[in-house]
């Protein structure tokens, strides 16, 4: 019997086992719902419309180029300036309507978005009532979901709300998010007092969120963010440790200027060139496929510039990037797209990873339940001169040899099962017996793979090389090739010099990239190639828009020297090779591919008033906040005044032609207002519609909405109104204009929608011997995909899984 029972016993597990691993092949075979994936071959840029400089979210939108536009994903970001007395908000009252009015603008351009309600514990709409959260959802096909910036701060103040309550709203938002195929983004920084709010606490202090995340780990983004000059090596494994768990799919980073303490005694400016280095390291080395930033909008990525006069008299605000956005992060991201800076998968980070420590200490302070050991990072990859925690004070680096090193909250899955060193938190200070014993136990996993006090890190034939100090420091690195049949490099880096190299068999690319706009002074870069069978070939050239580069070469005693004096990007290709044999071949091929479009939207289309041109009007107010008039929509609005030549505009968009209904929404605070006329596409007799009535509304915060129902065209129509002198002239505010199609619109066409605009009736996919798949496949092969389209027309294309 005892046998016999043991058998049953064995049985019954082989069959629970099986059913375990089926049930898995079944769930990876499942189709994603994601609206817009988020991965190492759909990357994202999140590029904010921010309050704080009071947008035109579609001018932000035309500043973005077309060859990064269909990777980026707007973020309207509702920044918290509040008053600590009173609870309102100065920067904008009223955050839903400010909110729906940008998402329409981006919907209206096909562009994805999300909504940044919050920050700290501060947030523009209440948590738990999810409401106001699904709607966005059920309303806009364009928005992925809600992104909450700086964790960390501002929580149990009287206006916040408290630790517990926001964790358990992200475990609401995460069921919305899997429910609707968006995502919780959450980017965290902090000091260490702060440490009850990372992202391991997180997932410990509140288990809703903790199964939440486990049982849909696409849904979230976790976001290492740069604001908290302090405690970097621990802020970037609390987050990190996510993604290696296997609790979130999704790794990003959030740059922000704020983490580069200046010296104002020795009078420093920020150094923008400072921040690609450690960006390169989190993106090719530890998978971030979300770049969320730069943060600070108004100093590092787009201003307003003075208002320009067009050639009809109008004034139009006018909006500009900064030169660092162009050459520095939007050259960055053109990498990204080309294949030069390939984004390792999950799996290729964990196999990075050597060591990784399990967050299980119930008792004890914050950072001990939290945090990472104090001294974790003694003796590998800490700074030379930088301290623990909170006087971790510089994101750099002092070597690549090591990987970075997690803390998780629970691991998700058996990936990291591969990681060679997992540890308890509480088993820490027991498992070395010294600071040395720690290092030759991860040096005989990490072997030295160059000489040097310069930054440099691998994953397959790819290098991130950055200068890793402050200033004044002269940076070297010797590595001997993997890749390539030459002998070794040598790389000489100035200040703030970061890039990265391709190893190939015949040849070496390089990207180095040094802008600032604190210095107009050209820096040099030297690399020497040793152990070329003959003089190299060079070929190079400047990318982005600076002062113009000079590079020059030497061939002399077997090497090859080529000295780069810059002030921006630059690319070089070097054709050169060898004797060795004893080479690597595996590399990785890059499969970027733009996520396809949201679907057509047909719901209302939303302009501000604040964001028209205009021409003899009383004043455009741009931020209505203090200025005694509250209920506006957005941030502002038009005095309309009484001139009699007073006169707006604004280009409105449609996807076909027909009858719409043009609503403006304004205040008429005195009297009937008779002596406005709108005119559509031109201020001809033609494209006079009819003089708008707008009665009298009342008090300051009392807006009126008046509508005519005009014939617009298929694409682009200038909408005007014009004061008149037919009648008397009284007081006008103009709030906004809102576009709907007289017939109503569906809000969503229901059909999916491919890139190209049209509408897909059914999708199949079949292997190449004709069998049709149950499912979008997932295994490794080419595939035959049948796409059919409304109207009847059907496509074939070829589908690659790599």
């Amino acid at each position: 019997m005892r046998g016999k029972f043991i058998i049953l016993f064995i049985m019954k597990r082989t069959i629970t086992t099986l059913l375990i691993a089926l049930l898995a092949v079944a769930h990876g075979l499942c189709e994603s719902n994601l609206r817009r994936p988020a991965d190492p071959d759909h990357p994202m840029w999140i590029v904010h419309i921010d309050t704080w400089n009071w947008a035109d979210p579609q001018k932000i939108i035309d500043l973005i180029p077309e060859d990064i536009r269909p990777f980026c994903v707007m973020n309207i970001s509702l920044s918290i300036s509040h008053d600590s007395n009173t609870g309102l908000f100065n920067i904008v009252r009223d955050g839903l309507s400010t909110a729906e009015s940008w998402v329409r603008t981006c919907a209206e351009n096909r562009m994805w978005c999300t909504v940044q309600p919050s920050s700290g514990g501060f947030c523009h709409f209440p948590d738990g009532d999810m409401t106001i959260y699904e709607d966005f959802y059920k309303k806009y096909p364009n928005f992925i979901g809600w992104n909450y910036a700086e964790q960390f701060w501002g929580y149990d103040d009287p206006f916040s709300v408290s630790v517990p309550t926001r964790l358990e709203h992200f475990a609401k938002l995460m069921e919305l998010s899997a429910k609707y195929g968006g995502y919780l983004i959450v980017s965290w920084c902090g000091g260490i007092w702060h440490q009850n709010t990372n992202p391991v606490a997180m997932m410990r202090r509140s288990s809703n969120l903790l199964a939440a995340c486990k049982e849909h780990p696409e849904n979230l983004i976790m976001c290492y963010k740069y604001t908290t000059a302090a405690c970097w090596y621990n802020n970037e494994s609390v987050c990190l440790g996510t993604f290696v768990s296997g609790l979130t799919d999704n790794y990003g980073i959030r740059y922000d200027q704020c983490g580069w303490a200046l010296d104002d005694e020795k009078g420093e400016t920020y150094p923008e060139a400072v921040g690609l280095g450690t960006v390169l390291d989190q993106t090719a080395m530890n998978g971030a496929s979300v770049f969320d930033g730069p943060e600070i909008i108004w100093w590092q990525d787009f201003r307003e510039a003075q208002n320009v006069t067009t050639s009809d008299g109008y004034t139009s605000r006018h909006w500009e990037t900064y030169p660092q956005f162009d050459n520095i992060w939007i050259d960055y991201y053109r990498k990204i797209l080309d294949g030069t800076i390939r984004i390792p998968t999950r799996k290729e980070v964990i196999n990075r990873t050597v060591l990784s420590l399990t967050a299980d200490m119930t008792t004890g302070d914050d950072l001990q339940k939290y945090a990472m050991p104090d001294d974790m990072y003694d003796g590998l990859y800490k700074q030379d001169g930088q301290g623990n925690m909170q006087q971790n004070t510089l994101w750099l680096k002092k070597t690549g040899r090591y990987p970075a090193i997690p803390l998780v909250a629970a691991y998700n899955d058996m990936e990291a099962a591969n990681i060679p060193i997992r540890i308890r938190r509480s088993g820490y200070t027991s498992r070395w017996a010294s600071t040395a014993d720690k290092v030759a136990e991860l040096d005989a996993l990490c072997p030295a793979e160059y000489e040097g006090n310069l930054f440099a890190a691998r994953h397959e034939n790819l290098w991130v090389a950055y200068y890793p100090f402050r200033y004044g420091t002269s940076a070297w690195a010797s590595i001997p090739l993997k890749y390539n049949t030459c002998e070794s490099m040598h790389l000489t880096f100035s200040e703030y010099s970061a890039g990265v190299i391709r190893e190939y068999a015949d040849s070496l690319t390089f990207y180095l990239n040094n802008y600032r706009t604190d210095s107009t002074a050209l820096k040099t870069d030297v690399i020497a190639i040793h152990g070329s069978n003959g003089r190299p070939e060079l070929a190079w050239s400047d990318r982005g828009s600076h002062a113009a580069s000079t590079v020059t070469e030497q061939w002399a005693d077997g090497v090859y020297t080529v000295s780069i004096e810059h002030l921006g990007p630059v690319e070089l290709t070097v054709r050169c090779s060898g004797s060795a044999t004893d080479r690597l071949t595996d590399i990785t091929p890059t499969a970027i591919e733009a996520p396809e479009l949201p679907a057509v939207y047909d719901g209302p289309r939303q302009y501000e008033a604040e964001c028209f041109d205009y021409r003899n009007i009383a004043e455009n107010v741009k931020n209505g906040v203090g200025r005694g008039i509250e209920g506006y929509t957005a941030q502002g609005y038009i005095n309309f005044g009484t001139a009699q030549n007073a006169m707006v505009r604004d280009t409105v968009t449609v996807d076909r032609a027909g009858e719409y209904t043009l609503t403006f929404r304004y205040r008429a605070p005195s009297d009937d207002v008779r002596h406005v006329m709108l005119y559509v596409g031109n201020l001809g007799p033609g494209g006079r519609k009819g003089m708008m009535k707008f009665p009298k509304t009342g008090g300051t915060d009392e807006w009126g909405t008046a509508a005519m129902t005009v014939e617009l065209a298929e694409g682009y129509n200038v909408i005007y109104l014009g004061a008149s002198t037919l009648s008397a002239a009284n007081p006008l505010y103009l709030d906004n204009l809102v576009v709907e199609a007289a017939d109503g619109g569906s809000g969503i066409v229901p059909a999916p929608i491919d890139r190209s605009g049209r509408g897909i009736a059914s999708c199949e996919y079949y292997d190449m011997s004709g069998r049709r798949m149950p499912v979008r496949p997932t295994a490794r092969g080419v595939y035959v995909r049948k796409t059919a389209y409304a109207g009847g027309s059907i496509v074939t294309s070829k589908v690659v899984v790599r």
